[in-house]
């Protein structure tokens, strides 16, 4: 028995040093490593994500204006032509305003009219003093009027007693009874002004007639261009209470159906497209630099039983990440990206449908490729071992794309240059012994 022992110590002694023996030898004669050669090969790599077969476009009608919703003569699920009624908004207030304002717009037409006549040259400069002086008080009292109307009517349609139209309209009244209170004010005084200055020059009174003419023929010119723009765009508005389809599609969504009223901005109707087949997917943010419109997509996924696969191309990449959590519970960020199939008959009727969709992020017929895990990366920048004299070197390259088998080498290293295989050896370092196998 101790004879034994004694022998199992010996060997155990012998197998520890026969190891060190076999360390120092591996040490004289460098880390054994296999190379391969850079070489120029086609490369392409697609990208696959889950996705949804669509067809068309979805789009929102959005209200111009605000009022009460008189007529809907469509439903959810009806198909609309470019043009067709979808919602028809009450007018009543619009026409209202409409008609006071071109009302005063055909009274200062007139009123233009008749100075051009007139000129107003039979009026000596003081009795055109005392007139304009008259206006201004005028002017005052009406803005006076206005302007009770004005605040009674921001309190009523505050508490809802009165439409926006009407508050909008008296608002308008208001702040245009100001701007003619202070125009007929700053006449008067102006007038005032410049006749005791003229006279005080020694000008004649006709000329200083011609001058007062030609100020109230400019002020009125204003007020009536003023007028007009006021006119047209309450008549746009009276256009834009019918709102009509700007697509032909699907009507998927009606908002406007279940509110009495609708404020402008807010969507009236949903209308779905129905030309062209789509395919969408979010897409991880790690792909989507190397996506973008007009990228190769094929939309891969079983018909009756078989796989098919359809080709098309990006039409659209969303500029927003949404967050997420992926199949392990971990967080992350993806683009919806919506890419246009070739027109087929068989995808028709397919709205939501599953569907594999594999975008192309790489394309090189002659690409200058080494192995993916013959590259390393240190603060950023990409590097390879050669080997020179026996010993490894270090080699900064440029890395152009790099698949899961492949590095697409931009410059560094040429074709044929023989690179370590795996950088991740243990062991290898820069100036480290290798011996190449065979």
């Amino acid at each position: 028995m101790k004879i034994s022992k004694k022998i199992v110590i010996i060997g155990g002694v012998v197998i520890v040093l026969a190891a060190a023996a076999g360390a120092v030898v591996m040490g004289n004669q460098g880390l054994s490593v296999e190379t391969a050669e850079a070489e120029r090969t086609a490369v392409q790599d697609w990208y696959t994500e889950e996705g949804v077969l669509s067809f068309g476009d979805t789009s929102q009608v959005i209200s111009q204006v605000s009022g009460a919703v008189k007529e809907i003569p469509v439903h959810e699920n009806d198909r609309v032509e470019k043009g067709d009624i979808l919602v028809v908004i009450d007018s009543t207030d619009y026409e209202y305003a409409a008609s006071l304002a071109q009302d005063t717009l055909d009274g200062l037409t007139a009123k233009l009219d008749q100075s051009r006549i007139g000129q107003v040259m039979t009026v000596s400069p003081q009795e055109y003093l005392s007139s304009a002086k008259k206006e201004a008080e005028a002017a005052k009292s009406a803005l006076q009027s206005a302007k009770t109307v004005y605040e009674a009517s921001k309190a009523l349609y505050e508490t809802g007693d009165i439409s926006r139209a009407e508050y909008e309209q008296n608002e308008a009244a208001y702040q245009q009874a100001e701007l003619s209170g202070e125009q007929a004010k700053s006449r008067y005084e102006e007038s005032r002004s410049l006749l005791n200055s003229l006279k005080s020059e020694g000008i004649d009174e006709r000329t200083v007639n011609q001058r007062f003419y030609d100020s109230v023929l400019k002020e009125l010119e204003a007020q009536v261009s003023a007028q007009k723009t006021q006119v047209e765009q309450l008549n746009d508005k009276l256009e834009k209470c019918t709102i009509r389809a700007e697509e032909s599609g699907i009507v998927t969504s009606l908002p406007a159906k279940g509110a009495s009223m609708i404020q402008a901005g807010e969507t009236a109707a949903v209308i779905k497209g129905q030309d062209g087949a789509f395919a969408e997917a979010d897409v991880l943010t790690s792909a989507v630099p190397y996506i973008h419109e007009g990228t190769p997509v094929k939309a891969v996924f079983k018909v009756r039983g078989n796989e098919k696969t359809y080709e098309g191309s990006v039409s659209d990449v969303y500029e927003f990440a949404e967050k997420g959590t992926s199949a392990l519970g971990l967080s992350e960020y993806r683009v919806h990206v919506k890419a246009e199939l070739a027109e087929n008959e068989e995808l028709k009727g397919m709205e939501g449908y599953g569907v594999n969709v594999r975008f192309l992020l790489y394309d090189n017929e002659d690409a200058l490729t080494v192995p993916a895990d013959a590259v390393f990366e240190v603060d950023g920048d990409s590097f390879v071992f050669t080997v020179e004299d026996g010993k490894a070197k270090t080699v900064p390259v440029t890395l152009e794309y790099k698949t899961g088998t492949a590095a697409v080498i931009g410059s560094g290293i040429g074709e044929g240059d023989a690179v370590i295989a795996r950088a991740d050896e243990e062991g290898l370092y820069d100036g480290a012994k290798v011996k190449v196998s065979k």
